[in-house]
Formats: structure tokens, sequence, C-alpha cells
């Protein structure tokens, strides 16, 4: 084969050079913009805060608060979160709830006790055994703290009346150790018992037919009621921390006026 005539081969590309100096400006920019970002985000979040925080609220009013369960928003008079005096909120309205002894209760039955009311279900797998653990608790921190329980409640009340009856609640009852003299698991009519948590007590309870596991969804909180009938304070019933000053608050209401300030309408 002759190659006399052959073009030479063109030579192979020089690989080109990277400025260092090119890659470090790169890099600081990058990271320019991600300080920026940062802050930015920053400064929303702070922003968020004062819009939420920076407005004292007025003695008495309600602001509204995210609560333990599902997301769902549930009031809390303001200073729920101090001590010092309790807030006034508003009366619970009259209902008929039958206990786990099958005996009648109604709002009258509760005058000139102070009473914790909660929303529960037995088949709840997530919030409640949490719930009634913290219940039991606090039943056992008012037996030790005070003197005479006789004007101490606690209301566990189903919001599942079909499958939890007397009779389920009085096991459930036993299993969870509850002093009939203090802890009381009651039922009822269910639309009542709706009722009662949303329009009385001002928290959320809803159907959750998508998981059968959890057919309800409902809110953790638990309310302080005082010898009147009148909502006192909110606590989160999932909180272990809140049981001193949830009984301090029931100490007060025990050692409180007959005439309690009139709640808003």
């Amino acid at each position: 084969m002759n190659t006399d005539n052959a073009s030479p081969s063109p030579a192979a590309p020089q690989a080109r050079r990277v400025d260092p100096g090119a890659i470090l400006l790169v890099l600081i920019a990058v990271a320019a913009l991600c300080t920026a970002g940062l802050f930015a985000m920053i400064v929303f979040r702070l922003a968020q805060v004062s819009q939420t925080q920076g407005t004292p609220a007025t003695p008495g009013a309600m602001t509204v608060g995210a609560d333990h369960v599902g997301g769902d928003a549930a009031l809390q008079p303001s200073g729920a979160s101090g001590g010092g005096e309790i807030p006034v909120s508003f009366p619970v309205p009259d209902f008929q709830l039958t206990t786990s002894t099958e005996q009648p209760l109604s709002l009258g039955d509760m005058q000139g006790k102070v009473w914790i009311a909660s929303f529960v279900f037995t088949r709840c797998p997530a919030a409640c055994p949490v719930m009634t653990s913290m219940y039991y608790r606090l039943q056992e921190l008012l037996k030790k703290e005070l003197p005479d329980t006789r004007d101490a409640r606690l209301l566990s009340i189903s919001i599942d009346p079909e499958h939890d009856t007397p009779a389920v609640l009085a096991e459930r009852a036993r299993i969870a150790h509850s002093d009939p003299a203090i802890w009381l698991w009651v039922t009822g009519d269910k639309q009542q018992v709706v009722r009662l948590a949303i329009e009385g007590f001002k928290i959320s309870v809803a159907d959750n037919p998508s998981d059968p596991n959890n057919p309800f969804t409902h809110s953790s909180k638990f309310m302080l009621v005082d010898r009147q009938g009148v909502i006192r304070r909110y606590y989160d019933g999932m909180d272990p921390d809140m049981l001193p000053r949830l009984v301090g608050d029931m100490k007060k209401l025990l050692a409180e006026a007959a005439e309690p300030a009139v709640a808003p309408q």
C-alpha cells in the first residue's frame, strides 16, 4: 500500500486548562446564594412568629392552637400556658349521658364539682391509650394532694357509643384502674356526644372511614370545668408535664368563691 501521498493525521486536541480562579469564583457565588436563601427563610419565620405572638391577647379571649392529634386546631383560652388567675371561657351545654354502671349523668349532676373532660374511644390505637395513662396519673395525684376528692371528677366520654357500651366501658375502667369515686367512663347518643364535643367544648371529632383500624379522629385536649359548669382552661392530654399545673388549677377552682366571673355568651 502506497502511503507517500497520504495526508498526515490531525493532531489530538489538547485538554482545556481550567482556571482555578474561575472555580473559586463559582464556589463563592454558590455559597453566597445558599447563605442568602437561609437568611431569607429565617427572616420569613421570624415574621410569622411576630404576627402570631407580637400582639398581646385580650384576657379571656380565645386563641387557636394546633392540637396534638391529626393537626386538628383546638381552641385554647389565653394564658393556658401560664400560672396566675384561671381565665373564664364559656359554659358547657346540658347533656344526657350514661355511665359504665348504666347510671344517667347530666350537667346537673356535675354542678358543684370541678372536673376534667376528654373524648376517647376504646378501639383507639393512637392517642387514647396515652390519654388514659394521663388520667390514671392525674387520678393518683388528686388522691395524694387533695384532702378531699369528693368534688373532683374525671370524665372519659366515648365518641364510639355503638361499640363502647356500658359493659365495654366497665371493662376498660377495670383495666385502667379507674377509681369510680373520681373517674367516670360515659357514653351516649352519638349525635349528642359529637355535638357536645364540637359545639360545647369547641374541639374536633370526626369519622375516619378511610382507616378501619382508627375509625375516628378527635382532639386530645383535656378541658377543665368549674363548679358552675364553665370551661376554664384547655391542656395537652399527651403532655405529662402539664399534670402538676392541672392539679394546681383544680385546687384553685375547688377553693374558688361560689360566684365566679360570668362566662362570655
